[in-house]
């Protein structure tokens, strides 16, 4: 969990290919709100009370409405989302939150082929930190 969600006061998360919800589970142990977004259903998410819809993220725009959380992340699956422009993923990804997002992509050849598109995403208000084997863009001020 990135550091500065522990012990802050209560955040909006949503996490789009969310999977089993594990990184929901754990900023929902450090009192967040969280929304799991992703293709399949996942029982487990329901029975364990974890807020979810299920959306392709391969299909713009998002549901979620503008600003309506404080971080978005997508761990692991940009890189599935098929042949939709990574750029157009963050630009979705920057409408719907309010502080920040983050992108994992999967180490490999696709992230080598398409690395560019996540370094020159650029936006008026955004501000891009590297993490590790992270991106993350928070907004400025």
């Amino acid at each position: 969990v990135l550091p500065e969600y522990r012990g802050c006061p209560a955040k909006r998360v949503i996490d789009f290919s969310c999977g089993n919800g594990v990184l929901l589970e754990l900023f929902r142990h450090y009192g967040h709100q969280v929304l799991g977004v992703d293709i399949q259903y996942f029982a487990f998410l329901r029975s364990q009370g974890i807020p979810y819809i299920t959306h392709d993220c391969r299909v713009l725009p998002y549901p979620p409405g503008a600003g309506v959380c404080d971080l978005v992340t997508c761990v692991g699956a940009i890189s599935t989302y098929g042949e939709l422009p990574w750029g157009e993923v963050l630009s979705e990804f920057a409408r719907i939150a309010r502080e920040c997002f983050v992108v994992v992509p999967n180490q490999g050849e696709i992230l080598d082929a398409r690395r560019g598109e996540l370094e020159g995403w650029r936006r008026s208000g955004w501000q891009r930190h590297k993490v590790r084997h992270a991106y993350k863009w928070c907004r400025d001020g």
